[in-house]
């Protein structure tokens, strides 16, 4: 679920969310149109009451729905996600579940990742580190920054460049040895 994330920037909810009729293996594709949300357990009058749950929501904008190519990778993360499920008889159409076939609850997800990063002895980031990763990887093979922000589901360029696109001094000294 993690190296899915990291190759292909999907927010945590969005992978979530991702069901398998989204996922096309022949033209190796996945389309998000959803997320999982956690919202407050609120009585009839809109009175907040004990608990929470977690939902399945539109995408944040309507940039949000979009179809993301899949590298190896990807792939393979999925693949290994639908084998595991059919191993283990899961009967779901959500990619990432639980054992009973339920959706996995955000909270969850990013512990299992701390806990995993931690037995790694892996210095600990959040899930959403991954989506910058992902971004910044193709912010420094030169991908044009219109294909980031799409792929993102930025609702403008804006957001992606004050978000992802952090000059360093190595950059910097190569933009200035470009005019020699």
């Amino acid at each position: 679920a993690y190296i899915l994330i990291a190759n292909t920037g999907l927010r945590s909810g969005e992978a979530l969310a991702l069901t398998w009729d989204k996922v096309n293996f022949v033209s190796r594709t996945i389309t998000i149109s959803q997320s999982a949300s956690r919202v407050k357990n609120r009585d009839v009058d809109g009175l907040r009451q004990k608990g929470s749950q977690q939902i399945t929501t539109s995408t944040k904008t309507q940039k949000g729905i979009r179809t993301i190519p899949l590298n190896h990778k990807a792939l393979n993360a999925l693949n290994m996600l639908k084998n595991q499920q059919l191993q283990e008889h899961t009967q779901t159409n959500f990619v990432i579940a639980t054992s009973s076939g339920k959706m996995v609850v955000q909270n969850s997800f990013y512990q299992i990742f701390q806990k995993m990063q931690k037995r790694l002895g892996i210095q600990p980031v959040t899930v959403h580190a991954l989506r910058h990763t992902f971004a910044t990887n193709l912010i420094k093979a030169n991908v044009d920054i219109k294909v980031v922000s799409q792929l993102l589901g930025h609702s403008s360029v804006k957001i992606t460049y004050d978000t992802y696109v952090h000059t360093d001094l190595k950059r910097a000294a190569s933009a200035v040895m470009a005019l020699e």
